[in-house]
């Protein structure tokens, strides 16, 4: 019950971890838990490129963006979506990290990110 209150002081209702003003920028509904941006990576052994999906809203924007590492590193644009008249889903890929060195994190963010 404690981790209920403390995200309905951050304007949490849906307890996914956003706040209201994050739900409003990135497009989704706050009374909808189901309704998040979420970036997923597909991989597999046999394909070249990695493929990268998501949800884009109505009306927004968004950048893919990658890094090498979580610590503070910069995050480096792969990828601009820009807006349309209908939400759609998004896919991009990314051929570099294939048979390249180390391990690349991926984000997608709305222009206030």
């Amino acid at each position: 019950m404690v981790v209920k209150e403390r995200s309905r002081q951050r304007n949490d209702w849906q307890l996914n971890g956003d706040a209201r003003l994050q739900e409003y920028v990135a497009g989704t509904d706050p009374r909808d838990p189901a309704s998040r941006l979420e970036l997923e990576v597909e991989y597999s052994v046999s394909a070249a490129p990695l493929k990268l999906r998501f949800n884009a809203v109505a009306g927004k924007t968004y950048s893919v963006q990658f890094n090498s590492g979580l610590g503070g590193s910069t995050w480096t644009r792969l990828a601009d979506v820009g807006f349309a008249s209908t939400n759609r889903v998004v896919e991009t890929v990314d051929y570099s990290p294939v048979g390249g060195p180390g391990a690349r994190f991926y984000r997608v963010v709305t222009p206030g990110d």
